[in-house]
């Protein structure tokens, strides 16, 4: 049987998970102004140790917040719910890209330079040959 309280609770489940998506264009926004495009493209080993520092820490803030006492539903929806999931969200699109690049996990800058003067000579000598 359907009562108001489900009713109720059910979109503004929604509504909060709809919350957390501007953290995570925030945290886009706020990793792409330092680290180099192409960034994630680097050998398996490094991509598996991101993972698991994403997984580990990520997952430690969802379960930290777990341990707070919650008294109703709506409290439990902001503080199981909605603040783990934006923190998250700006944590793991924003902070760990960062802190990866920092600790050498991510493709160099320099690498990425040589790529671009490469691409831009290949269009150079496809420009030649249309002339």
């Amino acid at each position: 049987m359907i009562d108001t309280t489900t009713l109720f609770y059910y979109p503004l489940r929604h509504l909060v998970f709809g919350l957390a998506l501007p953290p995570l264009f925030l945290g886009i926004q706020f990793s792409i102004q330092i680290l180099p495009p192409y960034w994630w493209d680097t050998p398996t080993w490094k991509k598996v140790v991101r993972g698991i520092v994403t997984f580990i820490v990520c997952s430690g803030i969802l379960v930290g917040f777990y341990f707070i006492p919650i008294n109703d539903y709506i409290t439990s929806l902001v503080f199981n719910y909605s603040i783990p999931i934006i923190i998250t969200h700006f944590v793991g699109t924003g902070l760990l890209p960062l802190l990866f690049y920092k600790l050498k996990l991510t493709k160099s800058q320099q690498f990425e330079i040589e790529r671009s003067s490469i691409i831009s000579e290949n269009l150079e000598d496809e420009d030649e040959k249309t002339t």
